[in-house]
């Protein structure tokens, strides 16, 4: 009964507050974040240690001294504010709790970092740099909108390499990467049945990838890129006919007409696809239907039956995308759209539209509604 009551105390003298200050202050901007430290500290050893032999050892024991030094600054701190009373010790733990949670604060240094990228690309590296440890100074833009999501709560750190390769010069990724990121894709639909889930929506969020998409389905399909490229996030008409040029290029440089479908993947593929490509697989090995998006969802569900026959009995389709080559790979694949909306999209809105429509239909289904319990003759079939 005692502990119970110092663990009631500590929650209301230490976290509540702390959990306070976060919600209704955030960080202040103009006090340097202990995170910032640590990251920089993580930062300086692995610049001087990632390399040559025993690195695994090196790592572990900087680590080793990093938690303890952390540990060792924590308690000298707080021995000293002993003398002057609980209160000094209490406040400082506060501190302390209040800078580590920083969850309000993080929601809107992400969004900064989002709107700073759009604005330049310099600006958008001072931004995130205010959240992360690591040197910003030369980060693309992509990976500065990445660095800024990984430090979210719930985004899982999947990376396989810092993107993929120019396919218009060399294959997109290796044989290694290509399979990495379909066993990413197949380990989380496991871990997602393992914690209960029962269906999942697939979608997908970047620059560029209906180019690589448009260009796997061409290579699959034995089609023209001209008959599968299609505008993406807006091009123009000079840049969609760039487009379609450096798919068809890349098709013909690699011959892949005659390909394999892993081999298309690897060659003019993505990690994104790949390891959506993973999912589907996942979703008919572990029995999970998997709800389909667009292009590039689609294209990786037409990777996957190519890989292995059958992961089509476990998709459905959400919606008939507005790129050209949407209904090409739905007819391919042998499944019908269940929206015809017109939608230019690919973050999982349109699977995330369906789920409405098929609760409608399970809850019909399992209300066992019958023509007996609405005192209705039933349909009689006509020979």
């Amino acid at each position: 009964m005692m502990s119970y009551f110092i663990v009631i105390g500590v929650v209301l003298r230490v976290l509540l507050p702390a959990w306070l200050m976060d919600r209704l202050f955030g960080d202040p901007v103009s006090l340097p974040h202990p995170v910032i430290w640590f990251g920089k500290m993580i930062a300086f050893g692995e610049k001087r240690l990632n390399k040559g032999s025993y690195k695994l050892w090196k790592g572990g024991i900087m680590s080793v001294l990093l938690i303890l030094f952390v540990y060792s600054v924590t308690i000298g701190i707080e021995y000293a504010l002993s003398f002057l009373g609980t209160p000094a010790v209490i406040g400082f733990d506060i501190i302390c709790i209040f800078f580590c949670l920083a969850g309000t604060t993080l929601i809107k240094e992400v969004r900064m970092v989002f709107e700073a990228v759009d604005r330049s690309l310099e600006e958008g590296r001072i931004q995130v740099a205010r959240i992360v440890g690591r040197d910003t100074s030369e980060l693309s833009a992509q990976e500065v909108r990445t660095a800024a999501l990984e430090t979210l709560d719930g985004v899982l750190d999947e990376k396989i390499a810092c993107g993929t390769r120019n396919f218009a010069k060399e294959p997109a990724m290796t044989e290694k990467e290509t399979l990495d990121a379909i066993d990413t894709g197949v380990r989380l639909v496991k871990q997602c049945k393992e914690n209960g889930y029962q269906i999942l929506a697939t979608g997908e969020m970047g620059i560029g990838n209906t180019t690589t998409s448009s260009a796997v389905t061409a290579a699959l399909l034995h089609r023209l890129a001209s008959e599968t490229a299609g505008r993406g996030a807006g091009l123009n008409d000079k840049g969609l006919s760039r487009k379609k040029q450096v798919i068809q290029e890349a098709i013909d440089k690699y011959d892949l007409y005659k390909a394999d479908a892993f081999t298309v993947l690897q060659t003019v593929g993505g990690f994104d696809i790949a390891g959506l490509t993973g999912v589907f697989i996942g979703g008919a090995m572990y029995h999970v239907p998997i709800v389909l998006d667009g292009l590039i969802s689609g294209a990786a569900a037409l990777l996957a039956k190519r890989i292995i026959p059958g992961t089509e009995h476990f998709m459905i389709a959400s919606h008939l995308g507005k790129e050209p080559a949407a209904k090409a790979i739905l007819k391919e694949i042998g499944i019908k759209p269940v929206i015809h909306g017109d939608l230019a999209l690919g973050e999982g809105t349109g699977a995330v539209m369906v789920f409405s429509l098929l609760d409608l239909a399970m809850s019909v289904y399992n209300g066992h509604t019958d023509f007996s319990r609405l005192e209705m003759a039933p349909y009689e079939r006509l020979s």
